[in-house]
C-alpha cells in the first residue's frame, strides 16, 4: 500500500513539473519566461550562445554575463541542455540569419551623454560615467579603451562595439 501510494504521489508531482527550456535552442521570449531571468538576461543567453556556441550543461549558463552560480543553481529546474550537436547546428544557422547591426555609430570621443545612452547596453548612468571618464582622463584611443570606466567590463564592450567608434581629434589627421 505504502508503496501504491509513493508511486501516485510521484506521478502526481512529475506532473506538477513545469517543463523545461532547451538553454540552446530557445528564443529571447521563452527564456525571459522563464521564473528568475526577465528580458535582460534572457537577451544575454541569447548572445552568449550566438557568439560562443552552444552549452553542453546547464551550469555553463554562469559565463553569461549578469548570470552568477546562485542564479543558474535557481534556474536549473526550469532550463535544460538538449542535443549539442543540434544546438550547433541551430546557432550557426541563427548567425546566419541575424540582420547586421543598423543603428547609428557613435563617437565615443565626441558624443555627449544622451548620445552615449544610444550605445547598445549603455543606459544613462553609464552614459554619465563614460562621459566623466573622458573628462578627466581625456579621450579614448579604441572602443575597447571603455574598459577603463567603472562599471563597463568586456562584455558590454563586446555589445556596443558595432555601434562605436573612437575617432582622432581634427588635428592628429
Amino acid at each position: 500500500m505504502v508503496v501504491l501510494l509513493w508511486l501516485y504521489l510521484s506521478l502526481f508531482a512529475l506532473a506538477d513539473e513545469p517543463p523545461k527550456v532547451d538553454a540552446n535552442l530557445a528564443t529571447e521570449y521563452e527564456l525571459a519566461a522563464v521564473p528568475g531571468l526577465g528580458p535582460a538576461k534572457a537577451r544575454a543567453i541569447v548572445k552568449y550562445r550566438l557568439k560562443h556556441g552552444p552549452f553542453r550543461r546547464v551550469n555553463q549558463l554562469e559565463r553569461v554575463s549578469g548570470l552568477s552560480l546562485n542564479t543558474v543553481k535557481k534556474l536549473a529546474p526550469y532550463l535544460e541542455v538538449g542535443d549539442f550537436k543540434e544546438a550547433k547546428k541551430a546557432i550557426k544557422q541563427q548567425r546566419i540569419d541575424a540582420p547586421p547591426y543598423s543603428g547609428p555609430v557613435i563617437d565615443i570621443n565626441t558624443a555627449d551623454v544622451h548620445q552615449l545612452g544610444q550605445l547598445p547596453g549603455v543606459g544613462p548612468t553609464k552614459a554619465q560615467a563614460i562621459f566623466d571618464d573622458r573628462e578627466k582622463r581625456g579621450r579614448f584611443r579604441k572602443c575597447r579603451s571603455l574598459e577603463r570606466v567603472t562599471g563597463i567590463g568586456p562584455s558590454t564592450v563586446e555589445q556596443l562595439m558595432e555601434a562605436c567608434e573612437a575617432g582622432r581629434p581634427e588635428r592628429d589627421r
